[in-house]
């Protein structure tokens, strides 16, 4: 019984000084002075200190209407991270209402020059537009994950998608700025 009570004992002072040593701060090696692990920590690499434009041009075209055209744009600081979150409730004639989303994400890079690498993501559920319709309102939610490489200033097409249920097409359009 003793031996029971010893192990128990045990194997709680064990758990109780693996929490207390994921708790506790580490200890500063010997000679390293407060300010210069501060000093280090500055100095870690973040980016340029500027800004980048980014701007997100979605062109939604159901054939053989022109297409509409919706612009997200954000500021985001080199080497961070920016979102948009946009949500709209159209309500059409009759209480049918439609609920329409574009959600973006954007960690923009300086990588050499006046190149960025862009890691974006966006979400984006559009509405028919035709408040008459009866059959499904809308494409299905477009979901986007890319990397790719801008010059800053110049537009690229990164991406095009078909709804699979009808004529309509989704291009995204990115131009990212540098701002110095």
């Amino acid at each position: 019984m003793p031996k029971r009570i010893l192990t128990t004992f045990a194997i709680i002072a064990t758990a109780a000084t693996m929490t207390f040593a994921q708790t506790k701060p580490p200890a500063p090696k010997t000679g390293t002075k407060p300010e210069m692990i501060t000093q280090k920590i500055a100095a870690a690499p973040t980016g340029k200190a500027v800004n980048i434009r980014v701007e997100l041009a979605i062109n939604d075209q159901v054939a053989p209407a022109s297409p509409g055209r919706k612009v997200v744009t954000m500021i985001v600081a080199d080497g961070q991270m920016g979102n948009v979150r946009s949500l709209a409730n159209v309500r059409f004639a009759g209480d049918r209402s439609r609920t329409i989303e574009i959600n973006a994400d954007a960690h923009p890079m300086i990588i050499a020059g006046n190149r960025i690498r862009l890691d974006l993501g966006l979400e984006y559920q559009p509405t028919t537009g035709n408040p008459n319709e009866t059959g499904p309102e809308g494409m299905a939610r477009m979901s986007q994950r890319l990397s790719f490489i801008l010059e800053s200033g110049k537009p690229l097409l990164v991406a095009q998608a078909a709804d699979p249920a009808s004529e309509r097409k989704v291009t995204v359009e990115v131009t990212a700025t540098i701002l110095e």
